[in-house]
């Protein structure tokens, strides 16, 4: 009717708030920070967006020398479920640290980001940090992954998944043990709280593990 005012009011739409947008590629950039949390059922791993204290600030492994490479550690870091849909994109890059102890060990971590519906895991990209050898004293790594594209439903989620694998020198010889730093707060990880590798700023490392993943804008 002309002349009567509506007094419907209309939802707010459901905003993506990027962390930064690429003026070249034209996508959008959300940083998800990977950490831990631990309660009575157990340690769950988690991507988000919030700076706070992993418990715990990094997960050890290990396993007995057999002269090859072991996996060691396995963790998958989920987001929440995506409220709005969005389709990933172009080049995803991820720091990490991690450190290997054994006799005379080297180890990797084969990072892999998965789209999970739920039920299913399809990988959109995978890439292998450089291998560590002679000491756990190692800086943080800068990887970058070529993303195939992908769209997330509502009810979906991203999925970062770490597998970490170690080698030492002589079968048998002893146990092989590594570490792999996932705290937003960046606290050092070392012997004195009673693990068996390091993660400390001293040694030019960070116990943080950020994930810096591309979308679309404009959906």
């Amino acid at each position: 009717m002309v002349g009567v005012p509506n007094r419907f009011i209309t939802g707010t739409p459901f905003l993506i708030n990027f962390d930064w947008t690429d003026s070249v590629t034209g996508l959008g950039f959300i940083t998800f920070k990977g950490y831990a949390t631990t309660d009575s059922a157990g340690t769950n791993y988690v991507l988000g967006r919030n700076e706070v204290y992993s418990d715990p600030i990094a997960t050890e492994d290990t396993a007995t020398e057999d002269g090859t490479f072991q996996l060691l550690s396995d963790l998958d870091f989920d987001t929440e479920t995506f409220k709005k849909p969005l389709t990933a994109k172009g080049t995803a890059t991820i720091n990490l640290s991690f450190s290997c102890n054994g006799d005379d060990s080297s180890g990797y971590v084969v990072v892999t980001i998965y789209h999970y519906d739920g039920s299913t895991e399809t990988s959109i990209g995978t890439a292998t940090t450089a291998t560590m050898t002679g000491g756990d004293d190692e800086p943080t790594q800068c990887i970058d992954i070529s993303l195939t594209e992908k769209t997330f439903a509502i009810g979906d989620l991203l999925r970062l998944n770490l597998k970490g694998y170690v080698k030492g020198a002589t079968p048998a010889a002893g146990d092989l043990y590594i570490s792999i730093g996932h705290d937003p707060q960046n606290r050092d990880w070392d012997a004195s709280t009673g693990n068996f590798t390091d993660l400390t700023s001293a040694a030019g490392e960070t116990t943080k593990l950020d994930f810096h993943m591309p979308f679309k804008v404009n959906e």
